[in-house]
């Protein structure tokens, strides 16, 4: 018999007894592998691009980690996928609370615990001694030369300690206990152990090719089940709800010098008084110094005030002006704040006459009313997530079928047409006067404010 025959019995003995009408057979992904995330395109574009103020180094050396880092995370996805075991998936979330945050590679969650898993793919071997501390041997060209190795255990327990107070800030405490391990997915790596070293680290290490095996044996250390399927499912939507994109950070591979130099040019020309002369513009082209290379670095601006930024940015640089005569600082912390969509409410900014910002007033308003658009509109995979909680929690509380609350093709008409009132989801094939009254008010609130 299989292993994995021998995991299915296994655990299919303890399942037969709960009343659901819907067992897991195998793992489910609620945040799915990406096989070219953001952060490796930017890198890549990077690499690529021929600008001199680029930090190639530090490019060259960050693409090298970052590709070394996702071959890991892909082997350990495949060892997860191919477990067969009723497990929740979770990859790459990014998890920010009121004064920490962290990455976790891989979230896993079951009926019984849930295990953040580090995954690790280095070249050379590792020998742990008897602090419990990583130290990196048989390194490529070193001579015999060892280094340290920053604790990956010490990493993910941190990794823990911050989804914990995640949950608790959301008020998404769970049930289920939380256990961290390292996985090591280069084949070619040797693990050595000093004879005392600690006993805690040891179990929390564990080769890619092993994953399985591992959960597999927590599963049967942890005998009582905590909750059932569905409410292991509705915690894992609740974690994904948690997760943070981070936006990559481009001006990091700018030279500092000339960020340093641009900030004091950009304070000096803030000092001066200017008011609009004709012909200004092209009086500025003929006696002006070349354009200061820009500080910012935005090639996905998010914030308002990153998009303004970058707006100016691409601005002054294409027409060769200086920037404080697109707007000043002082002016561009007024249009953030009051967000005008009209050209009256724009000249109503304090000290918007005296510079040229009115030039580009078409451009500002339209900037500022997609931002808001897109500040009114929850995202549409975060809907997704949250729909699906919501019809798993309705489910499991109503003791029905979930596609009884909605269905999959129900959902994506909620989620393309935005209802913004009850009488709209009349409108959507599937929903009745009966349905509308019990869940309409919730769906509603669900697509305005992303949550329930």
């Amino acid at each position: 018999m299989s292993l994995f025959k021998k995991i299915r019995e296994a655990l299919s003995a303890k399942e037969k007894k709960q009343d659901d009408k819907s067992l897991q057979q195998g793992p489910v992904i609620h945040k799915p592998f990406q096989e070219e995330p953001i952060a490796l395109r930017q890198l890549r574009k990077l690499h690529h691009n021929k600008d001199e103020r680029i930090n190639q180094k530090l490019v060259k050396n960050d693409l090298k980690c970052f590709m070394q880092g996702h071959a890991g995370e892909r082997r350990t996805m495949y060892e997860l996928k191919e477990s067969d075991l009723p497990i929740s998936i979770l990859h790459d979330i990014q998890i920010e609370t009121k004064d920490s945050k962290a990455q976790i590679d891989f979230v896993i969650v079951t009926t019984q615990f849930i295990l953040l898993l580090e995954a690790k793919h280095l070249v050379g071997n590792l020998h742990v001694n008897e602090a419990g501390d990583f130290i990196r041997t048989d390194l490529p060209s070193s001579d015999g030369r060892k280094e340290g190795l920053k604790n990956p255990v010490s990493q993910v327990e941190r990794q823990r300690r911050v989804l914990e107070k995640a949950l608790y800030e959301n008020e998404k405490v769970s049930a289920l206990p939380i256990y961290t391990v390292v996985t090591f997915a280069n084949d070619k790596t040797v693990i050595d152990y000093a004879d005392n070293a600690p006993i805690s680290t040891k179990k929390q290490v564990c080769r890619a090719d092993q994953i399985a095996n591992y959960i597999f044996d927590l599963l049967q250390t942890k005998t009582d089940e905590v909750v059932n399927m569905e409410e292991a499912q509705t915690i894992a939507e609740q974690i994904a709800q948690l997760h943070q994109e981070q936006p990559f950070k481009t001006q990091k591979y700018y030279g500092l010098h000339h960020a340093a130099n641009e900030h004091a040019n950009t304070n000096q020309y803030q000092k001066q008084s200017y008011y609009y002369i004709p012909g200004r513009k092209e009086l500025m082209k003929e006696k002006s110094e070349p354009s200061q290379p820009s500080k910012y670095g935005f090639t996905q601006p998010v914030t308002l005030r990153e998009k303004l930024i970058h707006f100016r940015t691409e601005t002054y640089q294409q027409e060769e002006i200086k920037a404080y005569m697109v707007f000043t600082d002082a002016v561009l912390d007024e249009i953030v704040r009051h967000k005008p969509t009209t050209p009256s409410a724009l000249k109503r900014i304090k000290n918007i006459q005296k510079n040229d910002t009115l030039l580009y007033s078409a451009e500002i308003l339209e900037i500022i009313k997609s931002h808001i658009k897109e500040e009114q509109q929850v995202p549409e995979s975060q809907l997704r997530r949250v729909l699906k909680t919501y019809r798993i929690q309705q489910g499991v509380e109503r003791n029905i079928e979930f596609f009884e609350v909605f269905t999959d093709k129900m959902m994506e008409d909620i989620i393309q047409k935005r209802p913004n009132a009850q009488a709209a989801l009349l409108e959507i094939e599937g929903f009745d006067r009966s349905k509308v009254r019990e869940f309409g008010e919730s769906i509603i609130h669900i697509v305005q404010k992303g949550r329930f």
